[in-house]
């Protein structure tokens, strides 16, 4: 679950509206696992509250000055260490 902050500029043609951003968040990272092993059945979790950086470009097209399609694409930087394994979040999102 993350709470992020981003910084966003944006310009406008017409109709059509494109963005960059750049922000920081803090992620809490809630991590399962379970398994048989010889016939003993096991499970574990782990919590962790990490910091991630990401990127971001987007537009929005206004169909109507009330209605608008949009595209978002995000790049997350976010490491983690759960169970004490250096796990790597990395990432896009659209």
């Amino acid at each position: 679950m993350p709470l992020t902050l981003s910084l966003k500029g944006q310009t406008f043609f017409d109709r059509f509206e494109p963005y960059a951003e750049a922000g920081i968040g803090v992620y809490f990272i809630k991590d399962e696992i379970s398994g048989t092993i010889l016939g003993i059945s096991g499970s574990d979790s782990g919590n962790d509250t990490q910091l991630g950086l990401h990127v971001g470009l987007g537009g929005n097209y206004n169909i109507t000055p009330q209605v608008f399609l949009g595209v978002e694409g995000r790049y997350l930087w976010l490491r983690t260490d759960t169970f004490g394994v250096d796990v790597k979040l990395d990432g896009f999102f659209l």
